[in-house]
């Protein structure tokens, strides 16, 4: 029985990385179409297109595991079907249940796999992808570091340690030279919230550099027009999807200890969580379609009926989602609820299929 269930996983294993490898390319064809169209905004050139598509690689082969899955079931077990070597297995005493749960752990290696990119791969590459890209269209925008983001502004250097999950900037310095390129003014900002367009700085601590002595004052709170708060906004927050659960854990705590809607980021969390069972859902219930209504079917057939479900499951998802935070339902119902669904289907089609 290992000999057969190594010769099934290695056909649904084979079809799961052959829809991979079709999924990634007709994708990133879709994403190089789409950054064509901003080529030419700032220093935005073609090779920098070219590197934000291989940086936003891993986020497309993590967002389109469950329907490579789903579709490498269908192609793999949809081969053996047409050879009738799935009903000689059957008729050997082979169970559907069996041949669903071989196909399910062979699936389950490129799940493993999608969830470890998705975690310790995809938020890295995201952010560099966002961050460079945004730089190179936006010019105010000087470099990005390990300590935060470097602005210039004339005369005055911009240091941004870091950017809020609600949006306000923490740890604001601003260094300012005069004519000579000698520091002037040093000035500290503990926490900046923008409103129309303007910086508000609290705990604003300065220290002002005379020829002989320096100057130190506080105040506690100041007004600046700035340039550049929504653009720094826009490219230091990465979308909550993209952040890994490590992060989005920190973004909750962070939004609830002062008093924000964490929402989103919940759901976001949840999302995360119901992908490698929302995969795992969608490879189950391709065996029954296989031993039933696609057994004879041609190749194209199959791709046709697995794009379809896919794409069908995936509009449910995202539409049960949006409707969840419109009307404030919890956000685990919003994102478990199509899976869920999906799921208690798939295993009623498996038990009419025994």
């Amino acid at each position: 029985m290992r000999t057969l269930d190594r010769y099934l996983a290695r056909w649904v294993l084979g079809g799961t990385l052959l829809a991979l490898a079709v999924l990634l390319a007709l994708f990133s064809v879709f994403t190089l179409l789409d950054e064509l169209g901003d080529v030419g905004r700032g220093s935005y050139g073609l090779a920098e297109a070219a590197e934000y598509l291989a940086l936003t690689t891993p986020r497309r082969l993590y967002e389109v595991t469950p329907v490579a899955v789903l579709l490498g079931t269908l192609l793999g077990l949809g081969v053996l079907a047409s050879h009738s070597e799935l009903t000689v297995m059957r008729a050997a005493g082979v169970s559907t249940w069996r041949i669903a749960l071989t196909g399910l752990k062979a699936a389950g290696v490129v799940i493993l796999a999608a969830v470890l990119l998705g975690e310790l791969v995809v938020p890295i590459t995201d952010d560099l992808a966002e961050a460079q890209r945004s730089i190179a269209m936006t010019s105010r925008i000087a470099l990005k570091t390990r300590t935060g983001f470097w602005l210039r502004d004339g005369r005055r250097f911009i240091n941004v340690r870091q950017v809020l999950p609600d949006r306000q900037l923490a740890d604001l310095y601003v260094y300012a030279f005069d004519e000579s390129r000698r520091l002037v003014l040093a000035t500290h900002a503990k926490r900046v919230r923008t409103e129309d367009g303007v910086w508000v700085l609290d705990q604003v601590a300065e220290s002002v550099l005379g020829e002989d002595r320096v100057e130190n004052r506080f105040r506690p709170a100041d007004r600046w027009p700035s340039p550049f708060a929504g653009d720094l906004v826009n490219l230091a927050l990465l979308r909550p999807d993209r952040l890994s659960a490590l992060e989005l854990l920190r973004s909750i705590g962070f939004l609830r200890a002062n008093g924000q809607d964490s929402m989103p980021y919940e759901l976001a969390l949840w999302g995360k969580a119901m992908v490698p069972l929302s995969a795992a859902t969608l490879a189950l219930l391709a065996v029954p379609f296989v031993l039933g209504p696609l057994r004879s079917a041609g190749f194209g057939q199959r791709i046709l009926t697995g794009s379809l479900i896919g794409v069908g499951f995936h509009i449910v998802s995202q539409a049960t989602s949006q409707l969840g935070l419109v009307y404030g339902l919890p956000p685990a119902l919003g994102a478990t609820l199509p899976t869920v669904v999906v799921l208690g289907a798939a295993i009623g089609l498996l038990q009419r299929a025994r």
